[in-house]
């Protein structure tokens, strides 16, 4: 018989009487009717001289239960051949062995999540289909699980499929008692100790570590944070070995403890220790199977800069000749090394003499700034103050007019600096002095500024003005007096 929905594979034999001894070939497929689906095929074969019997060949898939029926015509006869289609019953999935003892396995960690396959061989299948199990939990050790796979048994023997999942919660063996197929057993998996999980990372950055530069024979105790990438979760309890400085020597480097992310994020090292000079100290890192070199800038003491613009310095306010004068004078500069810097040396004016400038100590910044000189004394005549400076291995000599006395009583100023680039003030003779206007004029007599009641603590801004020559006017407020003056725009 056959089984609706359940392919087959058959043959059926069909007895024959008066033969006549004759080969005979294979028939073409015979479509059944009734229920559908199958085909019987003649196989080729001899007629015995007397009684025998056709062999056919039944195959295909039945659509529903009752008779098949088959038309077959042969040596001058027909008749009908059926063949019945049953309803399909599930089939109990059956064995006659389990061996839990042949379990394919592997072991597990405490408190390490476990995911791998047990394989357990069985005999004598009834080839039936299963579905997945329950969860089967686990004895002895627990936090387990063992869940069959489904699949279709063999004809014999096979193996099934558990997927054990969890995280065992102690040190042994973890039992799981299985039922399948009217047979029992039960398999074990050994579960170890946890051993320490060392941290392991996938790379160090350390030329973009953060870092602070120091100065030379100054102490320095600072961290660098070195950037790492593929980190294991795994702690590093203790402090890392003292890593000296190459290049720049007298640092040590040393990991502070910690415990890695899962992916990325930072290692911070102390260092400590006074450099010997200026330079690089270079520190050569390894940690968690990876290695770079950590460059720290050392710089030197003395305060240093890459420019000094006397051009643009300021001097405020104007000396004025044989009366006793005390002011300051503002020099900026570029490129400064951070270093502190003492009050300097007093420096004679030449040109018009009697006047001195002294450095006012303080701390350069690490980029721009401006130096403060003090300047007093009495000048003995009038025109130009000159005072050459040697301030951080660069030279420059600033200016400043010395008026003639009793022209503070009168409405007048001087242009700094002149020529310009960007800013110029207008020093004016008298403090006291009140301005109604400002304004500036090109070399064709067009106003290209204008400012009324300036504030005259704060210079012009003169930057967006092409190159060129210029008429820059000062209206005294109180008597309405103009004054006019050139200067040169860079």
């Amino acid at each position: 018989t056959a089984t609706i929905n359940v392919s087959y594979n058959g043959s059926a034999t069909v007895p024959y009487n008066g033969g006549n001894g004759v080969s005979y070939t294979a028939g073409n497929a015979i479509a059944s009717s009734g229920v559908t689906g199958l085909t019987a095929i003649l196989q080729p074969g001899n007629l015995t001289s007397g009684t025998g019997s056709l062999n056919y060949n039944i195959t295909g898939t039945p659509t529903s239960s009752g008779t098949a029926n088959f038309t077959i015509t042969f040596g001058g006869q027909t008749c009908t051949l059926s063949l019945t289609v049953n309803n399909n019953v599930p089939v109990t999935p059956t064995v006659t062995t389990l061996n839990c003892n042949s379990v394919t396995v592997s072991a597990g960690t405490v408190g390490v999540a476990y995911n791998g396959n047990a394989t357990i061989p069985y005999s004598g299948g009834n080839a039936a289909a299963y579905s997945a199990g329950t969860a089967i939990n686990s004895t002895g050790v627990t936090g387990l699980t063992a869940i069959l796979q489904s699949g279709t048994l063999a004809s014999g023997n096979g193996s099934l499929v558990y997927v054990i999942s969890g995280t065992p919660a102690t040190q042994g063996t973890a039992n799981f008692a299985i039922s399948f197929g009217g047979q029992t057993c039960t398999f074990s998996i050994t579960i170890n100790n946890a051993g320490p999980v060392m941290p392991e990372i996938l790379s160090l950055n350390c030329a973009g570590a953060q870092t602070s530069p120091g100065l030379v024979n100054v102490n320095y105790n600072a961290n660098a944070l070195v950037a790492y990438t593929g980190g294991n979760g795994a702690p590093y309890p203790m402090q890392g070995p003292s890593v000296s400085s190459t290049g720049v020597t007298g640092l040590t480097a040393v990991l502070q403890p910690g415990v890695l992310n899962s992916g990325d994020g930072t290692l911070i090292f102390l260092i400590t220790g006074t450099p010997s000079s200026a330079g690089v100290a270079s520190f050569a890192i390894d940690f968690g199977g990876q290695a770079c070199v950590l460059n720290v800038l050392i710089n030197s003491n003395a305060p240093l800069v890459a420019n000094l613009d006397c051009g643009s310095a300021v001097v405020s306010p104007l000396p004025y000749i044989n009366i006793q004068y005390s002011g300051t004078a503002t020099v900026p500069y570029s490129g400064g090394n951070g270093s502190s810097y003492s009050t300097g040396t007093a420096i004679s004016s030449t040109g018009v003499t009697g006047l001195t400038a002294t450095l006012q100590g303080g701390t350069l910044t690490s980029a721009n700034g401006n130096l403060v000189y003090n300047i007093s004394g009495m000048a003995n005549a009038t025109g130009t103050a000159a005072f050459s400076i040697n301030f951080g291995s660069q030279t420059c000599t600033f200016y400043t007019n010395v008026n003639a006395a009793g022209t503070n009583n009168v409405f007048g100023f001087n242009i700094q600096p002149n020529p310009a680039k960007n800013f110029v003030n207008l020093v004016f003779y008298s403090p006291a002095t009140v301005v109604d206007f400002i304004a500036i004029y090109d070399a064709s007599g067009r106003k290209v500024y204008y400012i009324s009641h300036p504030d005259l603590t704060i210079g012009i801004d003169v930057s967006k003005l092409s190159k060129g020559n210029y008429i820059i006017k000062a209206m005294e407020q109180s008597t309405g007096n103009v004054v006019s003056k050139k200067f040169v725009k860079l």
